[in-house]
Parts: structure tokens; sequence; C-alpha cells
């Protein structure tokens, strides 16, 4: 069947059906879902490149406030704010494909001689696109595959036969910078560039970055399209010089890309400051200086943050219609940033500070009043900013605690809501003991109009407050630890 599909690959990837066969054919050769999201800017297309399983996930989020499997930030930033990485900021190996020698035959057919006119209206069509780009996805793991298909892609001529290919460091040279910079502000050019950074052996995505983006940055960063294109870049770094070459060029300008509406760049940018030791303070001063001078807030840098997406600046976050998505997502960063190293005698190592980078922001979000933290809390995106708040570094353990307590008497209200389930965890957690049986004790109370959702149940058993299901004939009811029951929801 693959030689079949290989032999007919024009074909199918250019029609509006036959893309979405073949790009479940690569999953399943894959043995993961290498589709394209079916988000917006940056994610993935248009609703025609949409998959199925793209849009079934995306009426799931939106049915469940936001959540597919649990909560999560904006579609396609959060791959690119909360990338594993491992100690020494390399990034963790790719899953093996379940079939890469079948995989390989169709990426070879793309790159026979055949297909030398056609590559270009295949990397860029509207159906054609989206299954290249998860042809490459696919291929990850396989080095030789993917440094011989992307400068293909992205317009590196054809080696002829017997000709030996370029070597690292000049794979990407016979490609004009400027035929760069035009993909990465098409709208499929960018797809096909995010792609191609997620998935490059490193040594090609090095050269990909030094040859096209980098001392483009800032301009990039700024542009509708190519934006995407500089947080993939950002996601995919994992060497000190790489990250604080894009903070240096990018610092200066944090302000213009908050007021601009590019709040995915500078998460993307903290995300990736995080993995360097010594950048973590420098980068959270970068966006408190960009905050004062472009989205001052009365109550704040967090409030600030939240509201980021808001038309009148200094909204009060407990009366907003809506959080900013992406500007959560930034803060939940900045609270996840690492303790800041304090100098250390001469040749030795300094040692972590008891709280983290984005101490600073830790306390203007705990600051909040009660209702205005409850509220952020309960909020689909601002529950990750909050649980950061509890889980993460920012206000060491006696701050942490007494931002926790300050949740009492508001933790039925979130917990009724998928993301603030979370919150409420990680608050329970963070809390001292008697604070925890008070929680417990407050979720016990009101478990029988929680509902029965998988995580809330979970939430319940873990904080001790489920007192088991206990039920009468054909009726459960619950058993609060308080010893009373009440009916269980229907």
């Amino acid at each position: 069947m693959t030689r079949a599909f290989a032999a007919r690959f024009y074909d199918l990837a250019t029609h509006r059906s036959g893309s979405h066969v073949l790009r479940a054919l690569l999953s399943c050769l894959a043995g993961r879902d290498v589709a394209p999201s079916g988000g917006g800017g940056g994610g993935g297309g248009s609703a025609a490149s949409m998959d199925g399983s793209a849009a079934l996930r995306a009426t799931r989020r939106k049915a469940s406030g936001g959540h597919a499997n649990g909560p999560a930030p904006v579609a396609g930033l959060a791959s690119k704010v909360q990338a594993v990485v491992l100690p020494g900021g390399a990034q963790p190996a790719p899953p093996a494909a379940a079939h890469p020698a079948l995989i390989r035959t169709l990426a070879h057919a793309l790159l026979a001689p055949d297909y030398a006119p056609w590559l270009e209206e295949l990397a860029y069509g509207p159906y054609s696109g989206p299954a290249v780009q998860a042809l490459m996805r696919a291929a990850v793991g396989d080095e030789g595959t993917l440094l011989a298909l992307i400068p293909r892609l992205l317009g590196s001529p054809l080696v002829p036969e017997g000709g030996d290919l370029p070597r690292d460091g000049a794979r990407l040279a016979a490609i004009p910078r400027d035929t760069i910079l035009a993909a990465a502000r098409d709208r499929a050019g960018s797809h096909l560039l995010e792609a191609a950074l997620a998935v490059a052996p490193r040594a090609l995505r090095v050269e990909l970055d030094a040859r096209a983006l980098r001392g483009r940055l800032a301009d990039l960063a700024a542009h509708p399209t190519a934006n995407f294109v500089v947080q993939a870049a950002l996601a995919a770094s994992d060497s000190a010089p790489a990250v604080k070459g894009a903070l240096k060029e990018l610092g200066p300008v944090v302000g213009e890309l908050l007021a601009g509406r590019r709040g995915g760049v500078v998460a993307a940018l903290v995300a990736a400051s995080g993995r360097v030791p010594a950048l973590p303070a420098e980068v959270a001063a970068s966006v408190a200086a960009g905050l004062a001078s472009a989205r001052p807030h009365p109550a704040g840098l967090a409030a600030a943050l939240v509201t980021l997406d808001s038309q009148e600046p200094g909204v009060d976050p407990a009366g907003a219609d809506r959080l900013s998505p992406v500007g959560c997502a930034l803060l939940a960063s900045l609270l996840r940033l690492p303790a800041p190293l304090s100098a250390g005698p001469p040749g030795g190592a300094g040692t972590p500070s008891s709280r983290g980078a984005g101490a600073a922001f830790g306390e203007a979000l705990a600051s909040l009043p009660s209702p205005t933290l409850a509220r952020i809390a309960a909020d689909s995106a601002g529950s990750r900013a909050v649980e950061a708040l509890f889980s993460g570094a920012a206000l060491g353990l006696k701050g942490t605690r007494s931002a926790a307590a300050r949740l009492l008497g508001h933790l039925p209200s979130i917990a009724a809501t998928p993301g603030g389930v979370h919150a409420v965890e990680a608050a329970w957690a963070a809390a001292k003991p008697a604070d925890q049986a008070a929680m417990s004790a407050e979720l016990a109370a009101a478990a029988g109009h929680l509902g029965t959702a998988f995580r809330t149940l979970a939430l319940l058993r873990k904080v001790g407050a489920d007192g088991g299901w206990r039920g009468g004939g054909g009726t459960k009811r619950w058993g609060g630890v308080g010893g009373g029951a009440v009916a269980a929801p229907s």
C-alpha cells in the first residue's frame, strides 16, 4: 500500500480528501499523530487543511472550555512554552517511528528528479502542505532522510545523480536568504518553516537560524505570520549561545511586541531563557520593563499580563469577560523560571536563590484580592498561571503557602471549572498541613455540587474530601469527611 501511495503522492496530497488519507497513513506508519494541528495562525492551517482528528480535538476543547485532555493553553503555544528539556538544556530524543523504512519510501518519492518541478507546489499547497509537514514529522529520528528532504522543500536545488550532498553548515547555502524570509512571511511558508524547525537535525536547525533568522528576529517577531516561525525557532533552541543571541535581539523590543499583540513570541523567549542558567533574571527584567512601558496596569504586573488582550488597558481581571490565553501562558512561564544563581567564590559555582527569577510576577499575582485570584484560578487560561504560582519557585516555600491559604473560601467555585481543578490541586499540595485540612473540609462540604467528572473525583480523592461512594438501592451518594451524605448530581 505504501508503495502505491508513493507512486501517487502528488495526486493524493493535492486532493482535498486524499490529503487526509495520506496524513492518516503517515500517522499509522509513525505510530503517533503527525498531522499538523488545526489551530490558528502558526498551528497548521485553515479549516480546509484541518484533518478529522484535529477537528474533533478542537470541538472537544470548545465544549470543555478550552480543554481536550486536561487544561491546555492556547493551541500551538503549549509545545513552545512547555517543551520538555533534559538536564543541561538538551532536548529529549524523539520516539522512533513504527515503520521507518516505509516512511523513507514516501520521502524518497519526493526526492526523485521527476518531482523537482512540483516540490514548491506540494510544499505550499493548501492540501499538500499539511501532508508534507506530516511527512517531515513522521521522519523524525531518520537524520539522513530529513537532511535530504528539508533543504529540497525550502528551495535547495536537486543534487545530480552520483553527486555529493552538501556538508553540515552548507546544506542551505544555495538558498537565498530572501527566499527563506519570504517563506516566513507567507502563511503556508510559515507552516513549512515551523515544521522544519521542529524536526530538523540540530546541525541543520543551527544553519537555518544562522543563515536566515539571526539578525532579523525583531522584524520577523513583529510580523503577523513570521512571528510563529520565531516562536518555533525559540522552542527548538537548545544551546546557551542561541538563546542569548535571541534575547539580545528581542529583549529591547519586548514592550513593542506586547503592545503589538505578539505575546506568544515573548512567552517562547521566556521559556527558552529558562533553559539557560544565567538568563532567567535578565528575561524577567525585560518583560517587567516592557509591561511598564507598553501595558501598565494599576494592579501590577500579573494583572497586566492576564488582561493582555483586553481592548481597555487597566481593566480589572475580576470583571473581564475573558482573560488573555497568551498573557496567562506568559505569566505561567515567568512563574516557572528557576531561581537565579547568586555570586559564588572565585572559580566556584554560585548558589541558587530561595525564590525564582519571576518573583516580582509571583508577588503581583499573590497580592491580588482573593476574589480576583479565585477568578483567575477558575479561568481556563488563568488556571495555568495560578497552578504555576503554587508549583513553581517564584515565591519560595513561605510565600507559596501564604498565597495558597488566600484561596480558602473560594475553592468550590474554582474546582467547578475544568481548569480550576488543577489550580486547586496545586494550591492544596503547596499549603501547610493546617490549611490542607481546611481546604479538604471546604471541598467535602461542596462535593455534591462539583459534578462527577474524572478530574473532579480524582481531586476529591487526593485531598481526602471524597468519603467514598456510598449507595443504597439505585442511588449513589457522597459521604463527606464531615460524616454527612449528599445526593450525587445527576
